[in-house]
């Protein structure tokens, strides 16, 4: 008997479809694991709290459990009290083979403990499918609507029964009434009752789980054997996912094409465990920086880079160069901090335990310095910076966030200086005016060349008690300044400064560095009676000092300056020299010992005015805060605020008001943004680049613009990172115009002109036509010609001007929209390609007459969707000047239908031994039909009726389309063979089960098709009669065990029996021989 094996392939026109979704928002695409994690996956995915792992033979899944926050007085951001790790192994899966759908625009870089586990250049992959992990099945991972979801893909269901899914880390897996449960540590998970129907009519048919032990599998109820779609929902009813829980540090910009960065610290469950259930509360995920650059416009991410070691990292502050390079300064406690090979300290100097923002540094903390490249894929330079005591973290504080105070700037040569703080008394020194650290907690200057191979200047600055150094400049000269606050008396140069002792309590300072020496030339206190901090530093075009800083009661102000009685918020302005007090002021909510914002970002322009940026609320529990009461101008962007907001200002260069002054953030206090340490900027333009822990509570309601950036949505359970880009003022005056180089007749002027900074404009149009109004003159261009207009933007507050000279030539004008076409009425792809004849348009719109259009000053070509008749319309504009000068031209084209795609239709009767093969050509319309069969045989016409033998029979059919002059070959290669159920010569009659690796096994001889059976079933006896085996499976393999044990050497009895589809059922037996090798 015979029949056509996978004859099912033939026929078949959709496949089966196994959907799961898992409702948890995800990042939206799976990371692939090229070495920089430990653990046995190939692909995963960070949602927030909860990780995704996906390996070829397992799915896994990491849970984090949140805890509660310690104080409401304290940072509330989630940190994790333990959580729970489950895996989903593929039982008796095959080998797959792994593609990919889809990858990221932006690339990921990860520089992750030693050199050996650094990858750069990864992008994301939307989509991952393992191919043919069970036959004929294959198992595609995506995101669909931010959730994870994956699909069991097959063209059969009853491929199904393959599908084995082994839950490890589980307990009590059951179904309950339909649904699946299971119980972790972390709560109950429930997977919805399977839901299946047909894929194109959508049509139910009846699905179950169906558990064994920890195994689950997916039964078909009805019988059924066409394509199947079963959608189970996973359902997790104690446990909500989100993306990653990401803290906003600092921000800075590139000097030339205005890009931006943004450095924070993200959170997450990144670790693979080894072993699956419950995880103790030391499991808390890797936390590392996470460092993004940004498009000037916010709308594209060009690149996202993770750095950092098996520990905590928190990021100070960051820069960049004109190359675009990124230089990023903070602490660490990892011991596996990556560096680069000529670092100038690639070993972790280690301290005493500490934790800062929940973060625990065990082993105490070093600093670091990093420079990423230009595009984010590699290190250019990365070392240690430390003692044997804690180094970068500060012990001074009055906001949440100064324990991460301290920043890095770029040298006039381009060497790199930070400064910070220490506890040690043995940090690596070089070209040092104080050699040993003064008492308690002292600041730490630091300057290195731009690779951190060659350290330049390293010194203590402190007294007796602690001291901290928050912010660093140089001037034009190469002087160096710093700020910070101490508690102690004598700081060296403080005989030279204007204030040569303590004001009380706690002071800010500032001090001065020579050029050459870096010997302090002077030092000042500023400050009242009580605490004072000088948190950041800027100096004006004179080479004036500006601090920006805190204080427990009114400051010291000038006469007519700007203000506020029992404020926390000071500016103060002294000299290059810092003898001599030029202005100071004072302002915040009014509320005695309230911090009404922690300062941020700083900056002086080249006209003296002040740029500022702070946040208050509840979150700064260092100090009670609030920015209630705090003055905002007419013109904010938010004038009232929920005491939980950013504060923006501009204040005069002559300290006696303010230009501007806003608040920032949600409409209500739930948020309650914040910055969790570091610093943000300012450019030399008055652009602001802040960054900012924003939406917490996995909120959305930050300001975010325009319509396309990034996101604007926080997809996070708790924080984002966000980077709020502000361009407060053009501090100088600036002019740009513009009008196309060629212009129609007659030209009325119109301009493309931005000016900012200047309160006078002069118009010089030539031949003595000059004008000075402040909108674009009324000017008309009839003559052609070459024109030149000069325009001069004055700022006579600055003394700024700028010129911008603008050429432009008027000519006549004249266009031809006529255009040639060309295709094929037969043409299945319905193509028309469309060209312009005179070439006389600048631009050509196309209208296709199906609704799609066109813009292009090439030849064009569309494709249509449906046959038809369609009007191609196109409107040409001048191409030898600029105007509304139009010309408009029409063609029409028509495609016949398509003759659809024959197909091969083959049965075979095997089990009616007549030998005759039915063949047909399924599709109508083709007008000759021609078949040659692999045997010799040829045909004509659209139905064959012949003999076959028993064998491989390939069949090809060419179909002729004599309308369109179109021929299509299809060929379908079948399987004849004989349907038997006999095992003749198939069984062996001995086998040695001694574990040598050879014959060990009673089993069917190589070569035995089982394809035709509908049943089979043997059995072993021994010679009392007695079962010792039995199996279903055509595939068996006996190990001559009974109960576990082995038989003895001797003859043992088997009988088969099998039935085939034609209905014929056969029994056969035999003995087999047990033979053992001599020990």
């Amino acid at each position: 008997m015979l029949k056509l094996q996978d004859s099912f392939r033939i026929f078949a026109m959709s496949a089966m479809l196994f959907c799961s979704s898992i409702l948890m928002k995800g990042q939206g695409y799976f990371v692939p694991n090229e070495g920089q994690w430990d653990g046995d996956f190939i692909y995963r995915s960070v949602m927030g709290n909860t990780t995704f792992f996906l390996d070829d033979t397992h799915m896994a899944f990491t849970m984090l459990e949140e805890g509660e926050p310690e104080d409401e007085s304290e940072h509330s951001h989630i940190h994790y009290v333990g959580g729970h790790h489950y895996r989903i192994q593929f039982l008796n899966a095959q080998s797959p083979s792994i593609t990919t759908v889809g990858e990221t625009s932006h690339t990921l870089n990860y520089f992750l403990g030693k050199r050996n586990r650094w990858r750069s250049g990864l992008r994301g992959r939307d989509e991952v499918i393992l191919n043919d992990l069970y036959p004929n099945v294959d198992l595609k991972v995506y995101f669909k609507h931010g959730q994870l979801k994956y699909d069991l893909l097959s063209d059969d269901a009853a491929n199904l029964s393959h599908v084995k899914f082994y839950y490890e880390g589980v307990e009590d897996l059951r179904v309950v009434e339909g649904r699946l449960h299971m119980s972790t540590s972390v709560g109950e998970v429930i997977e919805a009752r399977p839901y299946a129907y047909h894929p194109n009519t959508r049509k139910p048919i009846q699905a179950r789980f169906e558990v064994s032990g920890d195994t689950v599998s997916f039964i078909v109820v009805e019988e059924y054997n066409g394509p199947i779609v079963l959608d189970p929902i996973f359902i997790f009813s104690s446990y909500t996912g989100s993306f990653q829980d990401n803290w906003g540090y600092s921000a800075t910009y590139h000097p030339l094409d205005s890009t931006v960065y943004g450095v924070g610290v993200g959170l997450g469950s990144g670790v693979y465990p080894i072993t699956p259930g419950a995880l103790d509360s030391s499991f808390a995920g890797d936390n590392d920086v996470t460092i993004s650059r940004f498009s000037s416009d916010g709308s594209t991410l060009i690149y996202s880079t993770y750095l950092g070691g098996g520990s905590s990292e928190q990021p100070s502050s960051c820069i960049a160069d004109d190359q675009g390079r990124l230089y990023v300064m903070g602490t660490t406690g990892s011991f596996d901090f990556p560096c680069t090979s000529n670092a100038i300290d690639s070993t972790f100097n280690s301290g005493t335990p500490i934790s800062v923002n929940n973060f625990s540094y065990s082993a105490g903390s070093d600093l670091f310095v990093s420079v990423l490249s230009a595009d984010g894929t590699s290190l250019e330079g990365s070392t240690y910076l430390g003692g044997s005591a804690n180094d970068g973290l500060n012990v001074v504080q009055n906001n949440l966030g100064d324990r991460m105070r301290g920043e890095i700037i770029l040298g006039n040569s381009g060497s790199i200086l930070v400064s910070s703080t220490t506890f040690s008394s043995d940090i690596p020194l070089a070209n040092a005016f104080q050699t040993s650290i003064g008492g308690m907690q002292d600041g730490w200057m630091i300057e290195m060349d731009n690779q951190c191979e060659n350290l330049l200047w390293s010194t203590y600055f402190g007294g007796a008690q602690h001291d901290v150094t928050f912010a660093v400049r140089m001037n034009p000269a190469g002087k160096v300044y710093t700020c910070g606050a101490t508690n102690s008396a004598g700081l060296p140069g403080s005989a030279n400064g204007f204030h040569s002792v303590s004001q009380g309590g706690r002071d800010g300072f500032i001090t001065v560095f020579d050029a050459t020496s870096r010997v302090p030339l002077a030092t000042t206190y500023n400050g009242t009676s009580r605490a004072d901090y000088n948190f950041l530093i800027d100096l004006n075009d004179d080479g004036d000092v500006y601090v920006f800083g805190q204080c427990d009661t009114t400051y010291p102000y000038t006469p007519g300056a700007i203000h506020e009685l029992n404020s926390s918020v000071f500016i103060h302005q002294f000299d290059s020299t810092l003898a001599v007090s030029k202005r100071s002021l004072c302002f915040g909510n009014g509320l005695p010992n309230n911090t009404a914002i922690a300062p941020t970002a700083f900056a002086v322009d080249h006209c003296g005015d002040v740029y500022l940026s702070g946040w208050g609320g509840s979150l700064n529990g260092i100090s009670p805060s609030t920015t209630t009461g705090m003055y905002v101008t007419p013109d904010a962007y938010k004038d009232s605020t929920d005491g939980n907001d950013l504060y923006f200002a501009v204040i005069d260069a002559s300290f006696t008001k303010f230009n501007y002054a806003t608040f920032f953030g949600a409409n209500d206090n739930s948020a309650r943004e914040h910055v969790d340490g570091g610093t943000s900027r300012f450019d030399p333009n008055g652009v602001m680049y802040q960054a900012i822990c924003a939406g917490c509570g996995g909120r959305s309601n930050y300001p975010t613009f325009p319509a396309n950036v990034v996101s604007r949505v926080n997809h996070s359970s708790n924080c984002n990172l966000a980077v709020t880009v502000i361009a407060f003022d053009q501090q100088q005056a600036q002019v740009q115009a513009s009008v196309p180089d060629t212009v129609c007749s007659p030209f009325q002027l119109v301009l493309n002109e931005s000016v900012s900074g200047a309160d006078w404009l002069i118009w010089d149009f030539g031949g003595g036509d000059i004008d000075t109004s402040f909108t674009v003159p009324n000017r008309t261009y009839s003559t052609p010609g070459t024109y030149s207009l000069t325009i001069i933007a004055l700022d006579t507050n600055c003394n700024t001007a700028d010129t911008a000279i603008i050429e432009f030539e008027v000519v006549n004008p004249s266009v031809d929209a006529s255009f040639g076409i060309a295709y094929d009425r037969c043409d299945t792809s319905m193509t028309v390609t469309v060209n312009p004849l005179q070439g006389s348009g600048s631009t050509y719109y196309w209208d296709f007459g199906d609704g799609n259009r066109d813009t292009t000053n090439q030849t064009t070509s569309h494709s249509y969707r449906n046959p038809g008749t369609y009007t191609i319309t196109v409107v040409a504009t001048s191409s030898n000047c600029f105007g509304a000068v139009n010309d408009t031209s029409y063609q029409e084209v028509t495609f016949v239908t398509p003759m659809p795609q024959p197909r091969i239709e083959f049965s075979y009767d095997g089990c009616a031994g007549n030998g005759v093969a039915r063949i047909y050509a399924v599709g109508a319309g083709w007008q000759l039909y021609n078949w040659t069969l692999s045997d010799g045989q040829t045909f004509s016409g659209p139905f064959v009726e012949t003999n076959v033998d028993e064998g491989q029979l390939t069949i090809t059919l060419s179909a002729t389309d004599t309308i369109c002059n179109r021929m299509v070959t299809v060929t379908e290669t079948v399987d004849v063979v004989e349907l038997s159920a006999s095992f003749e010569g198939a069984v062996p009659n001995v086998f040695t089960p001694d574990g040598d690796g050879l014959n060990d096994f009673f089993k069917l001889r190589p070569g035995v098709n089982g394809s035709s059976l509908t049943q089979f079933t043997i059995k072993v006896y021994d010679r009392w009669g007695q079962l010792l085996f039995e199996s279903s499976d055509i595939d068996f393999a006996w190990d001559g065990k009974y109960n576990g044990r082995g038989l003895t050497e001797g003859v043992y009895f088997w009988v088969i029996s099998s039935s085939s589809y034609c209905g014929s059922g056969v029994e056969q037996n035999g003995t087999v021989h047990i033979l053992k090798s001599e020990e």
